[in-house]
Parts: C-alpha cells; structure tokens; sequence
C-alpha cells in the first residue's frame, strides 16, 4: 500500500554548534563489528552526504557508486547492522551549504550541512547524472521508517526542487520534495517507508517538476532514518561490571561509548562487561570542551583498556581554547537502584606532557559532594581513582562532576580529562547501617585527625588508601571513649576505614 508522506516547512532554530576538526563521526568505510553484539535499531540514525564528522553522525565522503558504510551508528553511537551504499553515483560534491546561520529545527550542526552532493541533467563536471540512487540495507522488514532530508545551496537564484523516491515494499512507498535553493529553514519527511522482504529501501534523487535550474542541479545533504512503533531492548538486572569510554569511536567489545561531549549527549541500555542490556543510561549534563585522542595507548590498570579507549577523553579548559572555556563537566547516570551503593574507577590520560593536570571527579548521589578524588592525567598509564560505595538518590541517579584539581599547574587552561570508567553495585555496607550506629566516625570530610567512639570494643582499625594500601592500623580501643587518630601525614583524597572488618568511606 502507498504510503503517506508528510511535508514539513519548519522555523530557523538558533542552534550553532561549534566544533574543532578532531570531532569523530563515522567515515564512510567497512567498519568490522566482529565479536560486538549489534544494538536494535531503535533510534534515528543520521547520514550526511559529504559533510564533516561529527558525533551522531555517519559521513558518506565520496559521491561515487559503490561508497558505502556497514553498521551504521545511531544517535548514541550504538553500532547497528544497517548499511548505506551508492549505487547510482551523483554529479560531484558542493561546498555552498550554510556555514553562518542555523539550519532548521532539525538542530542540524554546521559542520553537517556546509556540503552536500548534487546531480544533474545538463552537461557539468564529468558529465550527465540526472538520478542518483542510495540503498539503505538490512533494515526489519515488519517495520516501518521515517527518512527525513534536507539540502541547502547558497547563493542560488533559481529553484533547485528535488525529489526523493522511496521503494520499499511497493514500487513508490512515497515520494516528497524539497527546493535546496538558499534553503537554511526547509526539509522534508516521508512517513511510513516499510522496507522490502530482504530490508532494503532504495531512494532515488533528481530534479523535481519545478526545478528552473538550466542543468536541473538537484541536492541532497543529511538522510535521518528513525524506526516507528518499536519495542524496547530486554534487559537484566545490573548486577554485573559496565565499561564506559568517552570519545572512543571504534568497535570494541565488552565496552559502551559516550561519543558526544554535547550537553544533553546521551547512551542508554548500556552493556555490561557480558554484552547483555541493562536500564542504565549516562547523559552529559553539563558540556565539555571537546574530545582528545592523544592519551596514553598502552596501559596497566584493573580497567584493562584497550587503546582505542585509553587513549580518547573528554576535556574542558577555564581559559579560551578553540574558542570556548568549559570549567566544568558532568555526566549523570540513571535508571540505577534508588538509594543502593555503586563503586566508581575513573581513568584520564594525556600523553606527551610535562605539567600537572590533575583532575577533580566528584560524585554525588543520595548525598551532596559524596565522594571527590584525584587523578593526574599527565603521562598517566597505570593509575586510576575508586569512589567506592556511592549510593543513588531516590530518584536512581548519580551525578558525577569533573574540573582542574589543586595540583593543576596547566598554566591558566588547566586542561582535566575523564577517560574511561567502570561502575559496579558495591558490597560495601556502611558501618553505620551495619552496627546501627553503635559507634561513630567524625569528621568526614576530616583533615588532621578523625574520632571513633564506640558502644562496645573495637578488637580492630584499619585505614586504606583508595589503591589498597595500609597506611594506619590500631586495636583495642575501648568503648565509650573517645579515639583521636591522627592523619596529618595522609594525603588529601578517599580512604576505606575498616572496623572490625567492616568498611566505609572517608574523605581528606
């Protein structure tokens, strides 16, 4: 059955994204999913035609037949099995999109839109191309898509229509139009493309019926591709390990990717370290500068990153630097059991430096300010930082805040990075749920010295630094007394106190 299409004439929306030239989108190429489990496709996938990378974005970067790209990413960079390839090439490529001005309500980023590819009837170029034709593979076949396109071609004094035909299940599922004539505002939709038996829908481009343009140029720069009427993925229980890279574009198994720095950037259901769907999602609540690829590619640490993960990291800066100053970053974590204890392992790295870049990562959840660590990303390949036993709000969240540390001598940039991180439910019970606060540790957040008071007799007291170490041990300390330990020579960060073998969290 001939499906209904939707034309959609929308407002400009102030959306202007800046972006430096490291930004990582997916390449047209044959990128190898071995070993990773392929996500459901249920969110939109984007494609720009000769546009530059940029995150939630797969980039065709030829216009000839035969480019294509296997295992598109969606939105949240989540590999998917569908492809894109060209089958009937295009004329050439075309420099003259928008590059100062919003494009749509689509929140279309610049760097997206500045190119696209076009066609054409009379004689241009290396000749006469009057219909390309793009394929759309392995898609389901008992669902039905959106494709969303737009085109933008400045500085035309003509009308540029071009028609988009979709065949899918029937020979014309839809066919709808769109003039790219100095077009920063206009796109268009066909609602309700079913893909053919094997999951293919095919597109054909050329000029459209009002098309004035003497060698009939037509445009086609962004595809959107958004599934309808889908069923959510099935999960478990978290109750296993979940990796997370940031920055990281490539395929690599037993980890997720936050792959956008963008403030309300988001990765949902993540994996655990088996492959299987949790409810878990990260969201970037508070943006970061960019992404860096030049962290360390071989590393020692319990997180066992692989190079492509150690070496990527988000990072922010609080003086200019590409144009913007970023102080601050944060990412939340939800879906996570209201009020129960998770541990944290935090990993950065810039490779190649020799100042300080210590980094401040505070993690708050039931309480404010739970947990605050260190780590100094300078040169780093074996440390990381644990925040251990931080318990969600009531909500199911966990906010974890990144900035310059107090060691950060990175002159007036003071450069901070977050890695890489995992997250696992803690079996830390705290000494005060455990002994129905039959005795008390204060101060906490302490400095020099932290108190122990006790109904009954502590046989045994241990503090640890947060990598294991024993740095103070004491026994038999009497009940209904007051204990004064002293911890001057501690450094500041998180410690683990053990009391009669059992443990929380304190903080210098």
């Amino acid at each position: 059955m001939k499906k209904l299409f939707t034309f959609l004439i929308c407002a400009v929306c102030a959306v202007i994204v800046a972006q430096a030239s490291s930004a990582q989108g997916v390449k047209s190429s044959s990128e190898s999913s071995n070993d990773v489990a392929l996500y459901p496709i249920i969110r939109t996938i984007n494609v720009s035609f000769g546009g530059g990378a940029f995150p939630g974005w797969n980039v065709i970067t030829s216009y000839q037949a035969n480019t294509k790209i296997d295992n598109l990413r969606d939105v949240e960079g989540n590999i998917t099995a569908a492809s894109i390839k060209i089958v009937d090439r295009f004329g050439g490529q075309n420099f003259n999109g928008p590059s100062s001005s919003p494009v749509t309500d689509l929140d279309l980023p610049l760097t997206v839109v500045k190119e696209n590819f076009f066609g054409n009837v009379g004689a241009f170029g290396d000749g006469v191309f009057p219909e390309a034709t793009v394929l759309i593979s392995s898609l389901d076949p008992t669902k039905e898509y959106d494709f969303t396109m737009y085109a933008g071609r400045l500085g035309a004094n003509d009308n540029r229509e071009t028609y988009f035909k979709f065949i899918g299940l029937t020979e014309d599922e839809a066919t709808v139009y769109l003039d790219a004539s100095n077009n920063s505002t206009n796109y268009v939709t066909a609602t309700g493309v079913q893909p053919d038996a094997e999951g293919n829908v095919t597109v054909k481009v050329g000029p459209g019926p009002n098309n004035t343009n003497g060698s009939k140029f037509y445009h086609l720069a962004t595809m959107s591709i958004t599934p309808k009427d889908v069923a959510a993925v099935e999960t478990v229980p978290f109750t296993n390990p979940i990796k997370l890279s940031f920055g990281n574009a490539t395929v690599t198994p037993g980890w997720n990717v936050l792959w956008s720095w963008l403030e309300n950037a988001q990765a949902t259901n993540l994996r655990d370290i088996n492959g299987d769907f949790t409810t878990v999602s990260v969201t970037v609540v508070d943006r970061f500068t960019e992404i860096n690829f030049q962290g360390a590619t071989e590393t020692t640490t319990a997180l066992d990153m692989p190079a492509e993960v150690s070496s990527s990291a988000f990072y922010g800066n609080t003086s200019v630097w590409i144009g913007l100053i970023e102080p601050t970053g944060a990412v939340k974590f939800s879906n996570l059991e209201p009020e129960k204890a998770y541990d944290f392992e935090i990993f950065g790295s810039r490779a190649g430096v020799g100042d300080n870049r210590d980094t401040e990562y505070k993690l708050s959840g039931l309480n404010a300010a739970d947990t605050i660590v260190y780590l100094d990303a300078s040169n780093n390949t074996t440390n990381t930082v644990k925040a251990l036993g931080i318990k969600s709000d009531s909500n199911g969240e966990i906010r974890l805040d990144v900035q310059a540390g107090p060691n950060n001598n990175n002159g007036t940039t003071k450069f901070y990075y977050l890695g890489a991180l995992s997250i696992v439910p803690s079996a830390i019970t705290s000494i005060s749920e455990k002994r129905n606060e039959e005795f008390k540790v204060y101060p906490n957040p302490f400095k020099d010295y932290v108190n122990i008071s006790s109904k009954s007799d502590i046989n045994s007291l241990k503090i640890f630094s947060i990598d294991g170490k024993e740095v103070i041990s004491q026994s038999n300390l009497k009940q209904n007394t007051v204990n004064q330990i002293s911890t001057k020579h501690l450094d500041s960060g998180s410690y683990v106190i053990m009391v009669d073998g059992q443990r929380t969290i304190l903080i210098k």
